[in-house]
């Protein structure tokens, strides 16, 4: 079978051309053929036509003359890589029209220029017109029933591996032409083009003429939503009405694909009597019918294939719970961008940078990658755990959000479990010598209140994202864990809502400080978010209180006593250290214009 180039639109008159295809979408070029002239084809000039890509093309590689309609092409001696024609390493070879031959990645056809497939027009009535109805098609018995039945189970992987429409048009077409063995010609048309366009079409090998296209036959079939069949016989000029002058019918399929609403299928051959229509009918019938089938798998696989894509899309974002609600409308308004109460976590890896620089002298960074990879999957999971979405990954940070797509009371406190449960893996892999994990810390910001979240892009490119106050805030919560040396730093809404709600023996908080976080203006109350006491035996209850009344003293400029509170907390507590060297540089006495918080950037 060859097949003419895709996307030939009807109606202009017939050339032909050289064409080179290489393996990507931009390696594309035509070089127009005149008859009796012959041209050289390499990879530089002076070859006239030149293909800059394919690295197996010499700078001469093979020579072509089109005689006769044909292209007759001779190799170089000093081509250094071969010609395959036909799957063989050929020297000379010539080529119809529709035709290949191969060098390394690059695929070169003859094949019309475009606009070689002439519409007859609105005058091409037919002798013999022919509709089937669903029953009539369905009583239909096969003729060729194990050949047709082959091709059918070859659609669903031909689908799945066709990436682009180009490559599912030409694959389909010539397994239906494998499928009708009374089919000279199979093509797929887009009858809402205007002009009416040929997308792809696959020819049998050794059958000759022009490529006509009946106007009517195409949009009569669209129109019916079914197939009807157009019968031309004696010499009544078939070459006027159907695809090519040996062609004596043709039939049309609708072929309901997302791609545009006006496809059909396409197919003509030539039966020699078309005169007995009741004959002509029942011979047909089952090769309709097949056609109608492959057109119905080819549209159901295609919505499910679409569906998956869309599905493994957002399967990276929700996790299994959400996306059960979700379903299979994933363009419902649940998705779409809304102003909702929305709990934000920032969550970044510390470490990052010498480590990049310590894998780069030991020329590992692939295998650093990997370790970042199993740490942003470590946050990932936990996110998925507590019911979260993960909106993004910023190199080696992750954004993560409750209360999107689903609103639920319980955000805030999933999230606050999520970014415990975090602390707590990390936590566990520095205790493991040799652990992957063990030389990176984490710094989380959690935020909460009102924002706008939402799915934005295409149905194959998705990105979920977040915008407002609440996420500046979390975002800036996460960059004060490590000026306020703690692992998990959250905002007063999240902190009020985790004293009300959260049992200590699930978690607990302390006041840190009062800030005016960067980028904002107002000062702030910033709460740092702890284990139950089981978990982190560092504090008792009473220490942590001990603590937050040491804090407010500090904010009140009780300086004395907000050390006298604080300098008896443990050692290993870094957080008290950061108002212990402030106080301490000031003689424990706060500045007469003391605001009541830390003046950020700090120097200690």
């Amino acid at each position: 079978m060859n097949s003419l180039q895709q996307q030939t639109p009807v109606g202009e008159s017939r050339t032909l051309v050289f064409e080179a295809r290489g393996a990507r979408a931009a390696q594309r070029s035509r070089f127009p053929l005149t008859p009796g002239r012959t041209f050289v084809v390499g990879r530089t000039p002076p070859a006239e036509f030149v293909v800059p890509w394919e690295q197996f093309l010499s700078r001469r590689h093979f020579e072509g003359t089109l005689e006769g309609g044909m292209l007759r092409i001779r190799v170089f001696p000093e081509a250094r890589n071969p010609v395959f024609h036909r799957g063989r390493a050929v020297t000379e070879c010539t080529l119809a029209p529709g035709e290949r031959l191969v060098v390394g990645e690059t695929t070169f056809a003859l094949s019309p220029s475009a606009g070689t497939a002439a519409e007859s027009r609105t005058d091409d009535t037919p002798l013999t017109e022919l509709a089937f109805s669903p029953r009539e098609l369905q009583q239909a018995r096969f003729i060729d029933a194990e050949r047709q039945i082959e091709v059918l189970t070859q659609l669903p992987e031909l689908i799945s591996r066709a990436r682009t429409d180009a490559a599912l048009y030409e694959r389909l077409t010539e397994l239906v032409l494998a499928g009708i063995t009374s089919a000279d010609r199979v093509a797929v048309v887009d009858v809402a083009a205007e002009p009416l366009r040929m997308l792809y079409s696959a020819t049998r090998r050794g059958v000759q003429g022009g490529e006509r296209i009946s106007r009517r036959l195409a949009r009569d079939a669209l129109r019916r939503g079914a197939p009807v069949l157009h019968m031309w016989h004696g010499s009544v000029g078939p070459a006027k009405y159907t695809e090519h002058a040996e062609a004596d019918w043709a039939f049309c399929t609708p072929l309901k694909l997302d791609v545009s609403p006006g496809l059909v299928l396409y197919v003509t051959g030539r039966l020699h009597d078309t005169q007995d229509v009741r004959a002509l009918r029942s011979r047909l019938g089952p090769d309709i019918r097949f056609t109608g089938l492959v057109a119905e798998v080819v549209a159901a696989v295609r919505r499910a294939t679409l569906l998956e894509r869309r599905q493994s899309a957002l399967r990276q974002f929700f996790s299994p719970p959400v996306l059960e609600v979700i379903g299979d409308d994933l363009d419902a308004e649940l998705l779409a961008p809304r102003e909702c109460d929305l709990t934000v976590m920032f969550c970044d890896l510390r470490g990052f940078s010498h480590a990049t620089e310590e894998s780069a002298e030991q020329a590992d960074l692939a295998g650093f990658l990997e370790r970042v990879s199993a740490a942003l999957t470590v946050m990932a999971s936990e996110v998925f755990r507590f019911h979260g979405v993960t909106a993004d990954f910023l190199g080696d940070a992750m954004l993560a959000m409750w209360g999107w797509p689903l609103s639920s009371a319980e955000a805030p406190l999933e999230a606050c479990r999520a970014a415990l449960a975090i602390r707590a893996r990390f936590k566990d892999a520095r205790r493991q010598a040799g652990h992957p994990l063990a030389d990176f810390r984490m710094g989380i910001g959690v935020a909460h209140g009102r924002s706008v979240a939402g799915k934005i892009g295409t149905p194959e490119h998705v990105k979920i994202t977040a915008f407002g106050p609440v996420v500046n805030l979390a975002s800036r919560l996460q960059e004060l864990t490590k000026v306020l040396r703690v692992p998990i730093v959250i905002d007063e809404a999240t902190a009020s809502l985790v004293r009300e709600r959260l049992p200590r023996t699930v978690a607990r908080t302390r006041l840190l400080a009062k800030v005016v976080p960067r980028g904002m203006k107002q000062p702030l109350n910033v709460y740092e978010l702890l284990p139950p006491q089981q978990w982190e035996p560092l504090f008792t209850d009473e220490q942590l209180e001990q603590y937050e009344r040491g804090v407010r003293a500090f904010i009140a400029g009780d300086w004395q006593t907000a050390y006298e509170l604080l300098h008896t907390m443990p050692v290993a507590d870094r957080a008290h250290d950061v108002l212990l060297m402030l106080m301490a540089r000031h003689n424990r006495q706060a500045p007469p214009d003391w605001p009541g918080y830390l003046p950020l950037p700090l120097d200690t």
